[in-house]
């Protein structure tokens, strides 16, 4: 098969990736989303970012009522924290006088870099269509040089507006635990459901209105594994019946 398949529709010619490219386009953003959330060579990067975090969270608190500051005592590690690399002894924390708590740390997994590391990485390998940016191959619809600066530019723009957006979502949980001492396991826990569920919704309609497709990546992925399971599953039905029938 080809690296790709077109076909004619409106006068508009629509790229459709093979089979072969939606396998290894897959394999490398699963990839880069394990080396950018897990490589311990980014462990400055999310400590710089777990500390601006707390440092905006903090000042937003103050602005709103609720006397807080960074919190001096060091993270109480938990071995399966630093197993993962999602924690340290220098994670930095929200100090809240008088709250349930006290102190709440922002550990890696509270900066929303999970999310992060997925969705930048399937925009690095989402084709860029031919109507954000001509082409003359598919390759180049990938990794064309117009292409990845429109990539790099969608990703800085989506980082912020991540950051900016976990930044809200942390104040307003500490907030309903500093100013209306709602419990924090119902603030983080049971209310940061729906919202990082919004959130997400929010992040993928933005990357989408900048010309990267990442909804048609995602569902190309999908499409080849339902249509991979029928297949399997077509071949073992018809050997059981090949056996069942000699």
């Amino acid at each position: 098969m080809t690296t790709n398949e077109t076909v004619k529709l409106d006068n508009v010619r629509i790229t459709a990736p093979s089979p072969k490219f939606l396998v290894f386009s897959f394999f490398i953003a699963s990839t880069l989303s394990i080396l950018i959330y897990w490589g311990p060579y980014f462990d400055w990067y999310y400590l710089w970012l777990e500390s601006t975090t707390r440092d905006f969270v903090v000042l937003m608190l103050n602005i709103s009522g609720v006397s807080s500051n960074p919190s001096i005592i060091l993270f109480p590690m938990i071995p399966e924290y630093e197993l993962l690399g999602e924690a340290s002894l220098a994670t930095p924390g929200v100090w809240i006088p008088g709250s349930q708590y006290e102190n709440y740390w922002i550990i890696k997994a509270c900066t929303g870099m999970q999310a992060g590391a997925i969705l930048a990485s399937i925009i690095l390998v989402t084709p860029i269509p031919n109507k954000t940016i001509q082409f003359s191959s598919f390759k180049q619809s990938v990794i064309g040089k117009q292409q990845m600066f429109l990539k790099v530019r969608v990703i800085i723009i989506f980082l912020i507006v991540l950051f900016l957006g976990n930044v809200l979502r942390i104040w307003f949980e500490l907030y309903l635990v500093g100013a209306l001492n709602v419990p924090f396991e119902f603030a983080e826990g049971e209310l940061a459901k729906p919202i990082g569920f919004v959130g997400t919704l929010i992040f993928a309609w933005l990357i989408e209105k900048q010309g990267v497709h990442i909804i048609d990546t995602f569902a190309d992925w999908l499409s080849l594994f339902y249509n991979s399971v029928k297949k399997l599953v077509l071949i073992i039905f018809r050997q059981n019946r090949s056996v069942t029938t000699t």
